[in-house]
């Protein structure tokens, strides 16, 4: 009979510590991307090979598993979003979002400008959000490509990344 309570009470404990790990699940973090037009420019294609996160208290930055990098058209934005990440993230309070931009080109005139980026721009955008066990969370960037893209088709183009949070939602 004493073996039965021990196995009963043992049970209980297991239960117990299982449950509370439960509670160190994680929430659901989706990353979202838009941008208006530029004048002149027919496309600017960015790769963007790395999205981090970073703990608020914290000092480093966490990285989020990307399947590829990915490359998009920033003017093919206008009023759309593009999904850049869908993945869960331990919950917790959160203090900045850091994307590794690889490559860049712009069309201009039918004619494809590749930008030297070496090494890679590494973009840290201030953006306080909560991750909440079992919640999602939405934040939307708005790459704002008509203040990061300077020069022209006779002396080239550069880009200075310019990257500001449009929303952020439950």
């Amino acid at each position: 009979m004493r073996k039965f309570a021990l196995a009963g009470i043992l049970l209980v404990l297991v239960l117990a510590l299982g449950s509370c790990s439960n509670s160190s699940r994680g929430g659901n973090f989706q990353l979202y991307l838009t941008d208006a037009p530029i004048a002149g420019l027919e496309k600017v294609n960015i790769t963007i090979s790395r999205i981090e996160v970073r703990k608020e208290g914290e000092e480093s930055f966490s990285e989020i598993a990307l399947a590829a990098p990915v490359s998009v058209d920033l003017l093919q934005l206008r009023d759309k979003e593009y999904k850049l990440a869908d993945v869960n993230i331990p919950e917790g309070s959160y203090a900045a979002i850091r994307l590794t931009i690889t490559e860049v080109s712009v069309v201009w005139n039918g004619r494809t400008f590749t930008l030297n980026i070496d090494p890679a721009y590494e973009v840290t955008v201030p953006v306080a959000f909560d991750v909440l066990a079992d919640g999602t969370i939405k934040i939307v960037l708005d790459f704002q490509a008509d203040q990061s893209i300077r020069g022209d088709s006779i002396l080239g183009f550069s880009m200075i990344p310019v990257i500001t949070v449009k929303s952020i939602g439950h």
